[in-house]
């Protein structure tokens, strides 16, 4: 059944002219509509009760009105086209590929010669309908089957291309924040990298106490020793603690990965006393460059001869496990970092080798990804990273 129109009465005093035209700019660009199966992936129908403004005109929908066409695979839109004379006009929705435009004379999204209003649509991928989105006004109200959430958007025709919504891609919706941390203890120095380097925040720092000494924390190395460069742009921090004592430094950062959780430990050869930790669930290249060839671990001062680097990739379960243990109940005690709980409460399998990773990791965001409208899908840069022939690849136990 079409949807009818509610005729406005004829008016001949001078007051009720002045009535009704304040109720004609009232319910200019009137728009009360809803979508059937608006949060699943079924065809959707426009619903009973429906009622919108077209031209000055009122629809309504005394029952679910069925759209007709055939939509496209990609982005469909519900146009409502009007059809007959006076009091006998109906409207009917119809499938269309064509972006609407705003008109203001209007208030509502129409067709190029602003005649057929549009009422919202969704996307079809041959089979399923999803993300339906209705027009209120000058917002796109859509149901967002990812994160079963309604979300409003004040952006124009929504014109997401196809490609965009490939099965790889994820939504700035999507993009959430890490926490990561390095430590240094004394009296060594290194510069790490940052864990999320340009998607990071300000980093925050911690003792392992409160002795008064002196503590340094640089951007690049200690001002009394020479240190090599690098020619790539990356997130580098120098902790540099005195003897006895260790330096943490913690820092979140935005991300839409965490496919491997990545521990890197530095330690001497001989002795295997542990001078350096670097855990996120980011590869250190994230964010620096991207390249993992140009930035394999994060430890600046890296001497093969003297030191091994160690990697361990713990499972969900374990991080999980690691991160409850890092609250303290003790209100006048910190919480823990992840690094103190993995060196106090772990220590490494040294009999136990384990595996490299070997599916491709998130390595960073395209270049424009901050510029794009929320809910926008985005492409994460993912790599396979290459193990390097000094890494040890290790498991941790339970001390």
């Amino acid at each position: 059944m079409s949807g009818s129109i509610i005729p406005t009465p004829a008016y001949k005093a001078i007051e009720w002219s002045s009535f009704v035209t304040q109720v004609e700019y009232q319910r200019r660009g009137f728009i009360s509509l809803s979508l059937t199966n608006f949060d699943n992936n079924n065809l959707p129908q426009i619903a009973v009760g429906s009622c919108v403004e077209i031209e000055g005109a009122l629809f309504a929908f005394p029952s679910n009105d069925s759209i007709g066409g055939t939509p496209s695979v990609g982005i469909n839109y519900i146009m409502l086209e009007v059809s007959g004379q006076g009091a006998s006009q109906i409207v009917n929705g119809v499938w269309t590929t064509t972006a609407p435009t705003w008109f203001d004379s209007r208030q509502g999204w129409y067709n190029a010669t602003g005649t057929k209003r549009y009422a919202g649509g969704c996307y079809y991928d041959g089979s399923n309908y999803t993300k339906k989105f209705i027009y209120f006004e000058r917002i796109i109200r859509e149901y967002n089957l990812d994160n079963a959430i309604v979300t409003e958007s004040k952006i124009g025709a929504l014109t997401v291309s196809e490609g965009k919504l490939a099965a790889s891609a994820v939504s700035q919706t999507k993009l959430k924040t890490a926490m990561s941390s390095v430590s240094q203890a004394g009296p060594d120095y290194d510069d790490e990298t940052l864990p999320g380097g340009e998607y990071g925040f300000y980093p925050q720092i911690k003792m392992s106490d409160t002795t008064s000494t002196v503590w340094h924390v640089l951007i690049s190395g200690p001002q009394t020793a020479n240190h090599g460069g690098w020619t790539s742009y990356r997130t580098s921090i120098t902790l540099a603690p005195p003897s006895g004592k260790t330096i943490y430094a913690q820092q979140r950062y935005v991300t839409s990965s965490g496919e491997i959780y990545w521990v890197f430990i530095k330690r001497f050869k001989t002795t295997k006393e542990i001078i350096s930790v670097w855990q996120a669930p980011d590869h250190p290249c994230f964010g620096n460059g991207g390249k993992p060839l140009l930035v394999p671990h994060p430890f600046g001062n890296y001497a093969p001869d003297i030191h091994e680097i160690i990697v361990i990739n713990p499972s969900k379960e374990e991080v999980l496990e690691i991160q409850k243990a890092t609250v303290v109940e003790d209100e006048l005690k910190p919480n823990r970092d992840m690094i103190e709980v993995i060196l106090e409460d772990y220590e490494i399998d040294e009999k136990q080798e384990a595996e490299w990773p070997a599916i491709p990791v998130t390595v960073g965001l395209p270049p424009d990804w901050h510029e794009k409208p929320m809910g926008s899908p985005i492409q994460p840069i993912r790599k396979v990273i290459p193990k390097p022939d000094y890494v040890k690849v290790k498991k941790l136990k339970r001390k």
